[in-house]
């Protein structure tokens, strides 16, 4: 495929040309994430996706408060083995010396599908670029699958939604048991001491700017020492849910625009935050990943990096990420 051309658009331009407020200081966060998005665009990133997101079922047994799949009409779907399996021969096609990440997770737990631990290994395994990511709640995290992490060798992100350390409150926003959750992560996390798994878990809370945020961080440091720990913004999910702290919209362009987030019915959404597929800009089962990842619209979009102000679908999205 060609590579990256000389820029249409200029950075500090919307897509329909309006220039961002003069009055706008851009904070460091804000600074750092657009000039990662300066350089992939400029690289081999603008022809091959830099993240998959595989869907492989769209189940959870959680009922998150900050998360629209209490409501989301397609509970349950579950992509066929055999375009799990196209899937994977289209990866198959991409360049084996340029790193891609892969996220198990996206509306769903994703150890909620018995067949997630044996697809990690065949990605480690088929795919020498390949790195993989979770995103789980913890809940699933027992027995088996506790043993089959210890066998994945190239993980990078293992998030553990936990959300709130007060047994209480987590039971009402997650509408899980607490106690078990809890031993769950403490198994984990005597399996890091021990150096059993290769990576290292990051434990999350979606926070709500009050003192909650702050104490989280200091109940988990202590519990679990060995984790990181963060505490990460609230998000509207494209208008799907009601929530009174989002976040400013940053004058940037989107990482999202290099992702692929591929949903159990084959659709590949817009971005992460596009949890029914509702604005879907192609379907693997009739497409070629590479296809898809280069529909004119969408590499524009990547070429340009307009800020997300003027773009239609981002306008009001202050996610990073």
């Amino acid at each position: 495929m060609p590579h990256a051309p000389a820029r249409d658009t200029p950075a500090h331009l919307t897509i329909d040309g309006s220039v961002a407020s003069p009055g706008h200081v851009p904070d460091e966060k804000e600074r750092t994430y657009a000039a990662h998005a300066e350089w992939l665009s400029q690289s081999r990133y603008i022809d091959y996706p830099l993240h998959i997101g595989l869907e492989s079922r769209a189940l959870c047994n959680a009922s998150c408060d900050f998360c629209p799949y209490p409501s989301m009409r397609r509970k349950g779907e579950r992509m066929p083995d055999e375009l799990l399996a196209k899937v994977l021969d289209d990866i198959d096609d991409m360049p084996k010396d340029l790193p891609l990440e892969v996220n198990l997770a996206r509306m769903n737990e994703p150890f909620a599908d018995k067949r997630v631990p044996g697809l990690a290994l065949e990605l480690e395994h088929r795919f020498p670029q390949v790195s993989l990511w979770f995103f789980t709640n913890a809940s699933p995290l027992v027995g088996s699958v506790l043993d089959k992490l210890c066998d994945l060798r190239r993980v990078t992100q293992f998030v553990l939604s936990f959300n709130d350390h007060r047994k209480e409150v987590y039971e009402h926003v997650m509408g899980l048991r607490y106690d078990q959750t809890v031993a769950n992560i403490d198994a984990l996390h005597a399996m890091v001491e021990a150096s059993q798994v290769c990576f290292t878990p990051l434990v999350t809370r979606v926070g709500d700017a009050t003192d909650a945020d702050r104490e989280f961080l200091d109940w988990t440091r202590d519990r679990w020492p060995r984790f990181q720990h963060r505490v990460t913004n609230r998000y509207n999910w494209l208008g799907s849910v009601e929530t009174p702290t989002v976040g400013p919209v940053p004058y940037t362009g989107c990482w999202q625009w290099f992702h692929m987030p591929i949903l159990s019915s084959g659709k590949v959404a817009w971005c992460t935050l596009d949890h029914e597929g509702d604005r879907s800009w192609g379907h693997v089962a009739d497409q070629h990943l590479l296809d898809i990842y280069n529909e004119p619209s969408r590499r524009a979009l990547r070429m340009n990096l307009p800020m997300r102000r003027g773009v239609t679908v981002c306008t009001n999205c202050n996610h990073f990420g």
